[in-house]
């Protein structure tokens, strides 16, 4: 190794440097990154790095030798990277000095961790500082995840997502929070509180679209619990609209979304002549249907039951 360290004058003094280096490396575990790769000692590392230095067979010989004395440590990733071997990170933050170090050497960077939250900070640092397109893979690992860590995952990466997906996985994780606990009855839970977080992180377009299908499609209580805690984004005659169209759109039979809408209203701080034409609409819709009779039937039905809840 000497010899060869020797051939070309243009490196001697860093061959010497470099030499010093590999020998305490060999018989100390003391060293760390930050002290092999300071200012002096980064320049001649990437010289035999991107050289030919690593194609000499000598030279490659003493690196594979070092990785066998190594059992563990910075330094014996150092040298498998010299040797163009695969280097394992368990250390997220190690991974990420190798990163703003070596950028063109990340194809040789494993992942030895297998937390969902490891394979995510490697993506997001990936995306920031290499402007790598890892949208695919991020979202795959979004739906491969635990739904504990989807809300997560949202929130921290949500510029790296699609719109769409953020919108599904958010409706997904609601309607499996509902299964299991038959309702969404989670108001003083802190799930509750990061979904609505989540939720109030898309776009007002998205956001108003999953608001809408909630309110219109979940239980009644789920409704209340989930105006009371979008209040403060949400415009209820906007709201009121949205819900109107998807009334429209919606496949159940009319009479039952009919209902639902009325029950809606009430809930929402809607002017008295706003309220006039929304129902307006509902009288053309249902003149469109040729049910006018069943409009006023079940109108007068609203008003009786709102007066008895009223005590009147």
């Amino acid at each position: 190794m000497d010899k060869f360290l020797k051939l070309d004058a243009e490196f001697t003094q860093d061959a010497k440097v470099f030499k010093r280096i590999m020998r305490k490396i060999v018989f100390k575990d003391a060293i760390t990154l930050d002290s092999y790769l300071s200012l002096i000692k980064l320049p001649l590392f990437k010289k035999l790095l991107y050289n030919d230095f690593y194609k000499s067979d000598e030279l490659r010989a003493s690196y594979e030798e070092i990785v066998r004395k190594e059992t563990s440590g910075v330094e014996k990733m150092i040298f498998q990277l010299l040797c163009k071997r695969p280097v394992g990170f368990k250390d997220i933050k190690l991974k990420f000095l190798f990163y703003k170090e070596f950028p063109d050497q990340r194809e040789y960077f494993v992942n030895e961790n297998p937390t969902v939250i490891f394979e995510a900070q490697d993506l997001l640092f990936r995306q920031v500082y290499f402007h790598e397109n890892v949208k695919g893979k991020m979202q795959n690992l979004i739906q491969k995840s635990p739904f504990k860590h989807k809300i997560f995952f949202i929130l921290a990466m949500k510029n790296c997502l699609s719109l769409s997906f953020m919108k599904d996985v958010i409706f997904n994780i609601k309607e499996h929070q509902s299964l299991i606990r038959k309702e969404f009855n989670l108001k003083d839970s802190e799930f509750f509180k990061y979904w609505v977080l989540a939720l109030k992180s898309l776009p007002e377009k998205e956001f108003y679209a999953i608001v809408t299908s909630e309110m219109v499609y979940s239980p009644f209580i789920e409704k209340i619990q989930l105006l009371r805690a979008v209040e403060d984004l949400v415009s209820h005659q906007k709201l009121s609209l949205c819900i109107l169209k998807e009334c429209f759109n919606s496949e159940l039979p009319i009479v039952r979304i009919y209902v639902v809408f009325l029950k809606i209203t009430e809930m929402l701080c809607l002017a008295y002549g706003f309220k006039l034409k929304l129902l307006y609409s509902w009288l053309r819709y249902f003149l469109y249907e040729r049910q006018i009779d069943l409009f006023f039937d079940l109108m007068g039905k609203h008003e009786e039951g709102k007066e008895k809840r009223q005590g009147i």
